[in-house]
């Protein structure tokens, strides 16, 4: 018997069968559970033919997240070794839990189930931890901040200091076939970092190739010099950081600037976003050398004009 999200009550699952063809997957399933290997699943497939299913299909059921009532909750690999077997109709168990439950919390239920039934990867966590964090948000979209913010919040689920994590957040930038080669041991975490800062179009382009059939390190390395000119890209970075404090200090004299908050208020200088933008440019480029970082920006600070004595 399970308990209503919203109110704590107990409310019986009804229980039934559907087409497998009505049956609907859960949004964004397949990028935050990518399918497992062809072998994996054929094995599967094998022993639901020998055995059957052992459980039904969760299906969300009415709800006031707006979804179809037939989309699976938990049960997505069942649904497909059905299919690959041949059968029409699955067994099901229409949950009655989400009638007052809007998308967030859908959302929360479904990584919550999914993520204690499997046997999840470190990435695999990141994935849907940081999910539940950005909700209905892209990464690739996450002002600096809030990225920094999704940083600190990893560091919790997955037990890591804020390097490690940066290190994770990073390579979610990656497309999920990339991610998926991690994951398999097929390319190591070091060499897709690589190409994660690439942009979309490149991305795309990269998760094409290893649909292609292409192997997903000879992808890696091909896009390599890509990403290393990307990098390089951190000076024009610092002149900009110069620039700015520059143009700052020159806007900002006698004026008393509070500290920064964690999200961007109304009435903060633009100068100052724009700084602040910047910094986590700088910063993503001098990751993995924050001394040579602190140099750059003592540099910077040197280049400032001394404010006149009055």
């Amino acid at each position: 018997m399970a308990i209503n999200q919203d109110n704590g009550q107990h409310y019986k699952p009804l229980f039934g069968t559907r087409k497998l063809a009505d049956l609907v997957d859960f949004p964004r399933q397949h990028e935050i559970y990518p399918p497992l290997s062809e072998h994996e699943e054929e094995l599967f497939a094998d022993d639901v033919r020998a055995n059957g299913l052992r459980e039904r299909i969760d299906i969300v059921g009415p709800n006031a997240a707006g979804i179809n009532p037939n989309t699976i909750l938990d049960g997505h690999r069942r649904a497909a070794a059905l299919a690959r077997i041949g059968e029409a109709m699955a067994p099901i168990r229409i949950l009655q839990d989400f009638k007052e439950t809007d998308w967030p919390t859908l959302l929360i239920s479904f990584i919550g189930i999914n993520t204690n039934r499997r046997h999840l990867s470190t990435l695999g966590k990141a994935r849907c931890f940081s999910t539940i964090y950005l909700g209905d948000k892209s990464l690739h979209d996450l002002p600096p901040n809030e990225e920094h913010e999704l940083v600190s919040f990893l560091t919790g689920p997955l037990e890591m200091g804020l390097k490690n994590a940066r290190r994770y957040v990073r390579l979610l930038r990656c497309p999920i076939e990339l991610q998926q080669a991690v994951e398999a041991g097929e390319v190591g975490m070091a060499m897709a970092q690589q190409v994660a800062l690439l942009s979309e179009e490149e991305h795309l382009e990269i998760a094409e190739a290893i649909q292609g059939g292409e192997k997903a390190k000879d992808v890696v390395l091909r896009c390599a010099g890509k990403a290393t000119k990307a990098v390089r890209q951190k000076g024009k970075a610092i002149d900009g950081f110069v620039k700015l404090l520059q143009k700052a200090n020159a806007e900002f004299q006698g004026l008393s600037i509070p500290k920064a908050a964690g999200r961007p208020t109304a009435g903060e200088p633009a100068v100052l976003h724009e700084t602040r933008r910047l910094v986590d440019e700088i910063l993503r480029a001098f990751e993995t050398n924050e001394k040579k970082f602190m140099a750059t920006v003592e540099k910077a600070l040197a280049a400032l004009p001394k404010k006149p004595k009055r």
